[in-house]
């Protein structure tokens, strides 16, 4: 169980940001690399709070460039004008890195109005016999992220097989102790994907993970008007990059 699992349990259960030495973590069990994590993150946050900016040197994003240079506008149909590109390698613990892509909605506007408008009537609601349910935010922007993870292969069959695994240990789901509070990481999973690199598959949000070619990537796509259309356009982002890394 390598650092792949680390990341995805990371994600879930450090509230304080999305941590990602990548040899350290291969070998290590789930909490030591989730304490490793935490440490981390709150060495970055006390720099900030005294006025330090943390090391934002992006080394090893290089091949961010294959996502960020003309894929989207045409495969979204977006002015590349209105699209923010972000490179990110938070931590050292998990090591791999995330291209990230988004663009407001035509109407974010009305979206917005729309969710202040839901939290004021929660707001009023509150104490009454017939108290409104929490309203949940809409997303606004449009995102797209690409990430490659740091573990190498020697063949492609050994990139399927680690994804085989990762697949049924998060199946099976895993838990790690934060601030001392628990937090569980368990995802449900589609059918794997014919087709899609060397073997590919889409958890329950929305991550289409897939071993390609010796190397482990996941792309995800929240821009589309349902999920099944988010997951057309997750497969056919990955088709088109995974020839170029």
């Amino acid at each position: 169980m390598k650092y792949w699992v680390m990341a995805f349990i990371l994600i879930n259960a450090v509230a304080c940001g999305r941590p990602d030495d990548a040899q350290n973590a291969a070998s290590a069990d789930p909490q030591s690399v989730a304490d490793t994590a935490v440490a981390e993150a709150q060495d970055i946050l006390e720099q900030a709070m005294q006025g330090k900016s943390p090391n934002t040197d992006l080394e090893g994003t290089e091949k961010c460039v294959i996502f960020d240079s003309g894929l989207i506008p045409s495969l979204f149909n977006v002015n590349e004008s209105l699209i923010s590109y972000r490179r990110s390698k938070p931590l050292k613990s998990v090591g791999h890195v995330v291209c990230l892509a988004s663009w407001e909605k035509p109407n974010k506007a009305e979206l917005d109005q729309a969710y202040t408008a839901a939290i004021m009537e929660w707001t009023r609601s509150m104490g009454q016999k017939d108290r409104k349910p929490q309203p949940k935010p809409t997303k606004s922007t449009n995102e797209v992220s690409l990430t490659i993870l740091g573990d190498s292969f020697d063949t492609s069959n050994e990139a399927v097989a680690d994804l085989e695994s990762k697949v049924a240990t998060l199946s099976e789901g895993i838990s790690v102790t934060v601030g001392g509070k628990v937090h569980e990481t368990k995802m449900v999973f589609g059918d794997w994907i014919d087709g899609v690199g060397d073997k590919a598959i889409f958890s329950d949000k929305g991550d289409l993970m897939m071993a390609a070619d010796g190397i482990l990537i996941t792309v995800k796509v929240a821009a589309m008007e349902n999920t099944d259309l988010d997951h057309e356009k997750a497969i056919e982002l990955a088709s088109q990059i995974i020839p170029q890394l």
